[in-house]
C-alpha cells in the first residue's frame, strides 16, 4: 500500500478512535441484590440493593449522585449531605471543627462519602426500585485535574478534609476533619457493609474548595434479571397495554410510577388516575387522588407512612399520645412529639393504603410532603374547597 494512503488511513481511524477513547468513562457502576446469595431481582419491588462503584481513572473522583435516566420517579441515590451538629472552619490551623453534635442544628458545611482514589471500589446498599431490564444510571461527580500522586496536591482543585482519628476516644482531634491523609484514611474507613447514610462516617470527608459549578456527569448501562413470576406489564410494553385499557391510541398518558402495595403501574392521564395491574384488565377501575410520588416509594419500603390530618399539638416528647378521635371513624388519631412532628397524625400501614387512598379522593383531599430535620418527612392531608 502507497505509504501516503497507509499515513491518511492510519490519521482517519486515530480521528474515530479518540472521540471514543475521550468518551470512556471513569467509572463502573454494578447494582447487585442485596442479599448476596440472590441472583435476580424481583420486578418493582422498592428495598435495598447493592451498588459497586469503581474509579478506573487515573484521578481521584468525588461521586456524589447516581439517578437512573429510565426510571425517573424513582429517588436518585446521594452520596452528599448535611449532618447533625455545627461544622466550621478552624481559626488557628488547616482544619474543620465538628463540635459534639446538637439534635437541633445542621450542618451548614456537607460531608462527602463517594471520594475514590484511582482504582478504589465503593460498595454500599440504599434503596432502589428495579422496573427496567435494560436500565441506565447517570452518576454525577466532579475531578480531580491531574493523575493523583499520593499526595494532597495532586487532588486539585479539590481540597480535602478528612477525620482526625486519635488513638484516645474523645480525644479533640476527634472533632476535627484534618488535611487529607491518604494512609491514615484508609486505615480507617470501612470498604463493606455501607448503607447510604453509613457513607458520612469514617470515609467522610470536606471538600474546602474546588466543587464549584455543575458536576461532571457519566452514562452507565446496567441490566436487571428478574425472578419467577415474570412481570405481564413492563415499561417496555405499558403503553400498549393502557391503550388496550382506555380504548385510545396512543393514551395520553402523562406520569407512570410503580407501586407494590397497590399492586402496579400508577398512571395518570389527565384528570384520570388510576391503577393498572393486569394486562387483561378490562377499564381504568376505582379512580385515586392526586398520586404522590415519594408516599408510594415510602410505603413500599417501610409499610407504614405518617400522614398529619390537623393541626392541634397537646404534649412533648417521642411517646404517642391519643388524640381520642378517628379520622371518618376509622383511622385512630394521635399527637406529633412536638418538635419534628407537630399536630394531629395518623399512620396508615400497606394493608390500609387502598382505601385511605380511595376514601381520601372522596373527600376531596390531597396529600404534601413535609420534611423534617435531615431525611425525616411526612405528609399532610389537605381537603380542597
Amino acid at each position: 500500500m502507497n505509504t501516503i494512503w497507509r499515513y491518511l488511513l492510519i490519521v482517519a481511524f486515530t480521528l474515530l478512535l479518540l472521540p471514543a477513547l475521550a468518551a470512556e468513562s471513569p467509572l463502573t457502576l454494578q447494582v447487585l441484590p442485596a442479599n448476596t446469595e440472590a441472583k435476580r431481582f424481583t420486578f418493582g419491588e422498592r428495598a435495598p440493593v447493592r451498588f459497586v462503584l469503581k474509579n478506573t481513572s487515573d484521578r481521584v473522583l468525588v461521586v456524589t449522585r447516581i439517578e437512573s435516566s429510565l426510571n425517573p420517579n424513582e429517588e436518585p441515590v446521594s452520596l452528599v449531605g448535611n449532618v447533625p451538629g455545627e461544622i466550621r472552619k478552624a481559626t488557628d490551623r488547616d482544619a474543620y471543627i465538628r463540635p459534639p453534635a446538637v439534635a437541633q442544628v445542621i450542618s451548614f458545611t456537607p460531608l462527602y462519602g463517594g471520594l475514590l482514589l484511582p482504582e478504589q471500589v465503593l460498595s454500599f446498599t440504599a434503596p432502589y426500585r428495579p422496573l427496567i431490564a435494560a436500565d441506565e444510571f447517570v452518576i454525577s461527580y466532579y475531578s480531580a485535574d491531574q493523575a493523583y500522586k499520593h499526595t494532597r496536591e495532586s487532588m486539585a482543585p479539590l481540597v480535602v478534609y478528612s477525620q482526625g482519628f486519635p488513638e484516645k476516644e474523645g480525644a479533640p482531634e476527634r472533632w476535627m476533619f484534618l488535611p487529607f491523609a491518604e494512609t491514615e484514611w484508609l486505615k480507617h474507613i470501612d470498604t463493606e457493609h455501607l448503607t447510604s447514610t453509613s457513607l458520612l462516617g469514617n470515609r467522610a470527608v470536606i471538600i474546602g474548595a474546588g466543587i464549584v459549578g455543575k458536576p461532571k456527569e457519566t452514562k452507565v448501562k446496567q441490566s436487571f434479571t428478574f425472578a419467577d413470576p415474570q412481570p405481564s406489564i413492563t415499561p417496555e410494553n405499558l403503553r400498549k397495554v393502557v391503550a388496550q385499557v382506555t380504548k385510545v391510541d396512543p393514551p395520553a398518558i402523562i406520569m407512570v410510577a410503580y407501586c407494590s402495595t397497590l399492586g402496579g403501574f400508577c398512571l395518570q392521564e389527565a384528570d384520570n388516575r388510576w391503577v393498572l395491574s393486569r394486562a387483561d384488565q378490562q377499564d381504568r377501575g376505582a379512580p385515586f387522588p392526586e398520586w404522590n410520588f415519594s408516599l408510594l416509594n415510602d410505603i413500599d419500603l417501610n409499610g407504614k407512612v405518617l400522614i398529619k390530618v390537623g393541626k392541634k399539638q397537646l404534649g412533648l416528647g417521642p411517646d404517642r399520645r391519643d388524640a381520642r378521635w378517628k379520622l371518618w371513624d376509622t383511622y385512630p388519631v394521635f399527637y406529633g412529639d412536638g418538635m419534628y412532628t407537630n399536630g394531629e397524625f395518623i399512620e396508615i400501614t400497606a394493608a390500609q393504603l387502598r382505601d385511605f387512598l380511595l376514601r381520601m379522593r372522596e373527600a376531596g383531599g390531597i396529600l404534601d410532603t413535609e420534611h423534617y430535620f435531615i431525611n425525616g418527612r411526612y405528609y399532610w392531608m389537605k381537603i380542597l374547597e
